[in-house]
């Protein structure tokens, strides 16, 4: 096609630079050597039907350092933006036809992609219709008779107000490396290492945008717990310590993770955090932000420093059974209690639905997780000889199958959803503060303190003599209701007297919830079989706390057959 003069002019400026070659549709690298890529370049695609056009505007902006992506037909350019890390998309309006007026083709793709991605539209053809129509897709509208100046101001405008990444920040690492955050992120199609940790630090840029540099430390003790940056949820939380240039600001709580699953905590944070959690112990929810695969949120707590508290599970190694009872009481009665408060009266649920499902436990994955920890016969036995205890027991897979369905009438209520000992933090005040509202939402009442229970069972208590443990469960099954006095067996582990202590008390904690001197225990167990199978699939917990937590589940369904 003959372009318009301006256009044309705009083309032929780059004919005679040495190394210019056309590219279709991959990624251009005109230049070779002569030209400096930042290490955190700037990513663009750009989408134009005329090959000489398109490579053009590629080739200008690679001189200027941005790493472009250039094709020719939307197809292609969906295909780019879905596996490539793409901050700006430059689109001609008629990309199918150009003689066509009616061919807004380019607008339609600005539509069909990633609203992170921000759209600059472009045209040697402008009308009215077309740039009312750009208004609704596009940050900016820029005639092609406006090339090269109006595109490249366009583009640093976007890259300021939209895209709004800290591309001078300096990182550091501490205690902890970008590879090994980079490995702890579950993603369902995970790309390379390499492609990970620029992403990771891509999102590092865009949450402390403001800030001169950041020292990055782990939340979690790395001795302490399997890893020191992983969540059960496939996410990683770190302690960052960020640098202005005012000084240094007060270090916050980050969290990374998929970015749907970053999307989804923002959402469920609005809705049943915001406003719930009491007020001088309030979890703020500083910044978020989100790259092509990732998400993350920033944390802060709210009336006391985050680098003067500990995660529950090392305060739980500190403290005695007394003081970890008083700080529980406080979280529940105090913290949370705006939760509890708006409870429901009982109706039948499928605890199934309430549990197995936001847990994702399934037959398979179970049986899966047993045949890893090395625990076959453990996985396909309708009764398992277990040769610690001298005897076979029953195989709590096999009830969960024959259950699909666990209707029972409880109360909801708005609750955390994970609460496990990485999610409390404690002051020296021993007051809590929660993190991690990805799974908060409306649950079985008694949800957090069964979660609870089951971490402090599974993953806090280091004791891994299955007879010991076997008196350990008796004991706890011993009670019909919250408020019965349970058979006191004699430990030979402090370890078990403290964990039986500390797990008492919070059943009488959720009894008190449950209203009534005589409330039947019965669905805080169907709910405490479900977690402890659950438990049985999760990687950072240990081959011989999974064979804990098989045992704990065969007794409870023992216990529940006998009702």
């Amino acid at each position: 096609m003959e372009w318009p003069p301006a256009r044309n002019r705009f083309a032929n400026h780059f004919a005679g630079v040495a190394g210019y070659r056309r590219s279709p549709h991959c990624q251009v690298n005109f230049c070779g050597d002569r030209l400096m890529i930042p290490a955190r370049p700037r990513r663009v695609l750009v989408v134009d039907n005329d090959p000489d056009f398109r490579d053009s505007v590629a080739l200008l902006l690679q001189a200027r350092g941005y790493t472009v992506f250039a094709t020719g037909n939307r197809f292609e350019a969906m295909a780019l933006a879905t596996r490539e890390r793409v901050h700006v998309a430059v689109l001609d309006v008629r990309m199918e036809n150009d003689p066509d007026r009616d061919d807004t083709s380019g607008l339609t793709l600005a539509r069909q992609l990633d609203p992170l991605i921000v759209k600059i539209v472009v045209t040697a053809y402008p009308s009215v219709p077309v740039v009312r129509g750009s208004y609704n897709v596009a940050f900016r509208f820029v005639g092609k008779d406006e090339l090269p100046g109006g595109l490249l101001e366009a583009l640093a405008q976007a890259y300021t107000s939209e895209v709004k990444i800290n591309f001078d920040l300096s990182i550091h690492w501490d205690g902890i490396q970008v590879e090994e955050v980079a490995h702890h992120i579950e993603l369902g199609d995970k790309p390379a290492p390499d492609v990970m940790q620029a992403e990771i630090e891509e999102l590092l840029c865009k949450l402390f945008h403001d800030a001169d540099e950041i020292v990055i430390t782990p939340l979690i003790p790395a001795n302490r717990v399997h890893s020191s940056s992983s969540s059960p949820s496939g996410a990683v939380v770190l302690k960052v310590q960020p640098r202005e240039r005012g000084g240094r600001a007060a270090p916050v709580v980050v969290k990374l993770a998929g970015r749907k699953m970053i999307e989804v905590e923002d959402r469920n944070y609005n809705q049943y955090v915001e406003g719930y959690l009491d007020g001088y112990r309030h979890t703020l929810l500083k910044e978020r932000a989100r790259t092509h695969l990732l998400g993350g949120i920033i944390y802060s707590l709210v009336g006391t420093p985050l680098e003067e508290c500990v995660d529950f599970g090392t305060f739980y190694l500190q403290q005695t059974a007394h003081e970890i009872l008083r700080a529980l009481e406080d979280l529940f009665t105090k913290t949370c209690r705006h939760w509890y408060e708006n409870r429901e009266t009982k109706q039948d649920y499928d605890l199934i639905e309430l549990y197995a499902q936001p847990l994702k436990l399934t037959i398979t994955r179970l049986e899966n997780a047993l045949h890893g920890a090395g625990l076959d016969a453990w996985a396909g036995d309708s009764h398992p000889l277990v040769p610690e205890l001298k005897r076979p027991i029953a195989n709590p897979i096999e009830w969960f199958r024959r259950h699909p369905r666990l209707i029972t009438q409880v109360a909801l209520a708005p609750t955390h959803g994970d609460l496990h000992s990485q999610n409390i933090l404690l002051d020296p005040g021993h007051k809590a503060w929660l993190i991690d509202f990805y799974r908060s939402g409306p649950g079985h009442l008694f949800r957090d303190f069964i979660e609870l229970e089951a971490d402090i069972k599974f993953v806090l208590l280091d004791v891994a003599d299955l007879s010991s443990l076997q008196v350990f469960e008796h004991a706890l099954l011993s009670t019909r209701h919250f408020d019965d006095m349970p058979t006191l067996p004699t430990f030979r582990s402090d370890e078990l007297r403290k964990a039986f202590e500390v797990i008492q008390g919070l059943r009488q904690m959720a009894g008190r919830l449950a209203g009534g001197r005589r409330a039947e225990m019965r669905d805080y167990y169907q709910g405490l079989l479900l977690q402890s199978l659950a438990m049985i699939c999760l990687r950072h917990v240990a081959v011989p706390k999974k064979r804990h937590a098989y045992l704990a589940a065969s007794m409870l369904c023992q216990r529940l057959d006998n009702w």
